[in-house]
Order: C-alpha cells, then structure tokens, then sequence
C-alpha cells in the first residue's frame, strides 16, 4: 500500500471514487471530470499535498481532501485552522485501515502546514473545497444521510462542533394561509436586485462558482426591499434527486421587518415565482442553534431532511 499527493492522472480516477463509495443524497454524481476540475482542482489555493491518495497494486482505493480556513477578513487562507473536506475509500477495501491511515496523513500535512485546529466536514468559513459537489445548497459538514462518517470520525477523537440542518420545500406544494400572508402579498412584490455576491475572495472563490441571483421583497409605496435571498442552481444534483432544485442563501429580513410575516412572504413569492420557471425543489441550510433561521423557513413551508455535523478534534 501506498500513500502519495495527488497527480493529475488521478482525476479520472477520484471521479470513479466518487460516484463507487455510496455516498448519501448530498454528494452529486460526477458524471465526467470537469466537475471536479472547476469546483476543487481550479481552486486558486488548491495544494497537491493536500489531496492524498491511497494506492493499492498501482490502483487508487481511496483519498483524503484536506485544506484550510479562511481569515476574519476572508482574504486568505488561515493556516492555523485545518478541516478535512472529503474521505472516500472504496466499498471493497474497507475495513482495512485505509480511512485512518488517510485520515492520519491528511491531519499531518496540515499540522505541517501550521494548524492548530482540527475540523472534518466542510461548511463556511470552513469550506475550501467540494462547494457544489456535496452537502446541496452549500457545504454543511458531514451529513447524517452518510451513516459511516459519525461513528469513524468518534472513533478517531473527533466530536460534533456545530449542527446544520437541511431544509427541503416541493415547489408545488400549496402555500399556508393566513390573514397576515395575504396582507404581506398585497403590499409587496418579488423583484430581481443588483449584486448577488459578496466580492471578497472567500465568496467568490466557492459560492461564486455556481450560477446565482438575488431576488428581494420590496414595499410597492416605498419601492424599498424588505427582504432577500440569493438563489442558485443545483443541476449537479438533478441525476441523484431526479428533480431540479434551486438553493437559496443569505435569507435576510431588515431587522425593523422581522416577525411581520415577510420572511414567510419572501419564501412562498420565490416558490411561486420558481415554478413558472420549471423547478421543482428548493432546499435551504439553517444553524441548528438559530431558531429564528429554522422557524422562518419552517413557516414558508419547508421541511428538514438531513442534518450535517462539523465534527472538532478533542
């Protein structure tokens, strides 16, 4: 057995990983290299080093992605946070001690590297790689949909650090009614607004990727937004859901708006609005310790379906 970076040879090879290890409904099946190349290999901070692959008779059987925070400004790489971004070992080579031994290289090139800090599972600003590949919408840790990651990362001394839930909400599903909604609609509508990603390179270096927009819930008298969102696409998902699903980020209502029913409004105008477009799921991430987050989203009618854990090493 063999351990050793990654060669750009290798592409075609992780791909097949990939799509062999029976990941959960949150990793998109790659249907083709270039995937992989635009949303991990292009990365302007990618490190061959990093990316480590496990060899057994001159064929791959597994790799570790492993890279870095971003700092406080989110202008460059903070070397003293590590995160393990993917693990995948084939089905028939499990059990063996591949995943440790990946695993125990991974944490020592990072420590190499200066962190301080160990995470596993990808979710910002903890989420230098796999953007758009796994977790839906965004990263959001390991899901709970993977049933091995849990009990492999404990087993390894590390512990859940953070909880995302995954929110999901059929696009033809019929909104809630209220006397409060319908007061909402008639003094607002959905537009389109300017400037859907933040600038700085942490954003544009991973959501920036994918195809977005920023639509906004605006007062008709005051032509002022109230309220927004930022959409994207999830096509890369469409072979493993079998449906279109559109992901949607940044839900903001202005701090004077709030508890007045225009977050409700702003998810079920965006539905609407989404389904003359030929969609037919949206899906949402929420801190598990923001109730807020997780009650509006609950209120525009979605539902939880997956929980994804950002595990610390003790």
């Amino acid at each position: 057995m063999e351990f050793r970076p990654f060669r750009n040879q290798d592409v075609p090879l992780i791909a097949e990983l990939w799509n062999s290890a029976g990941l959960g409904r949150g990793a998109a099946i790659l249907h083709g290299t270039d995937e992989l190349d635009y949303f991990v290999l292009a990365q302007p901070h990618f490190e061959r080093q990093g990316l480590l692959v496990a060899v057994v008779d001159d064929k791959p059987v597994g790799f570790v992605h492993a890279g870095f925070g971003v700092s406080q400004d989110r202008a460059k790489l903070d070397r003293t946070t590590g995160v393990i971004c993917a693990l995948v070992v084939h089905p028939d080579h499990r059990r063996q001690g591949i995943g440790r031994q990946l695993m125990a290289q991974a944490e020592g090139y990072l420590q190499s590297q200066g962190a301080q800090i160990l995470f596993a599972g990808p979710a910002d600003p903890l989420n230098p790689y796999w953007n758009g590949i796994y977790g839906g919408s965004e990263c959001a840790g390991f899901l709970e949909s993977d049933p091995l990651a849990k009990p492999f990362l404990a087993s390894l001394g590390y512990r859940p650090n953070r909880m995302i839930g995954i929110f999901q909400r059929p696009i033809g599903q019929r909104d809630p009614v209220s006397v409060r909604l319908m007061r909402v609609r008639r003094s607002t509508e959905l537009r389109l607004l300017d400037d859907p990603v933040p600038k700085d390179f942490w954003t544009l270096t991973n959501r920036g990727r994918l195809e977005t927009a920023r639509l906004g819930l605006v007062l008709k008298k005051q032509n002022e937004p109230v309220g927004w969102l930022t959409i994207c696409g999830l096509d890369l998902y469409a072979s493993k859901w079998q449906q279109r699903a559109i992901g949607l980020h940044g839900i903001h209502i202005a701090p004077e708006h709030r508890r007045q029913g225009f977050g409700q409004a702003l998810l079920c105008d965006v539905s609407k609005q989404l389904k003359d477009d030929r969609v037919d799921l949206l899906e949402a991430h929420a801190n598990m310790e923001d109730p807020a987050a997780m009650a509006v989203l609950l209120s525009g009618g979605f539902q939880l379906v997956d929980t994804g854990i950002v595990y610390r090493k003790s």
